[in-house]
């Protein structure tokens, strides 16, 4: 696929569209702000500052779509 200015613009959309909704979905369940996050099979690393420091945990990728019961793991 050839990169054509639309094509950049339509994946910077889509990450910005992702991203937002990692951030809201770790707003809704724990404290801190996110500073980094990576994709990794069915789950996302997030990595956020908290007040004990830099930590990391992982979200299921449902967690995406809503549900405050969801749980995420800590590394």
């Amino acid at each position: 696929m050839a990169m054509t200015p639309e094509w950049i613009a339509e994946t910077v959309r889509r990450h910005e569209e992702l991203d937002d909704r990692i951030r809201s979905a770790f707003a809704r369940r724990w404290s801190g702000s996110v500073v980094a996050w990576a994709l990794e099979g069915d789950s996302i690393r997030v990595t956020y500052d908290g007040h004990k420091g830099q930590a990391t945990l992982r979200m299921h990728i449902s967690t995406l779509q809503g549900g405050l019961n969801q749980e995420g793991t800590c590394i």
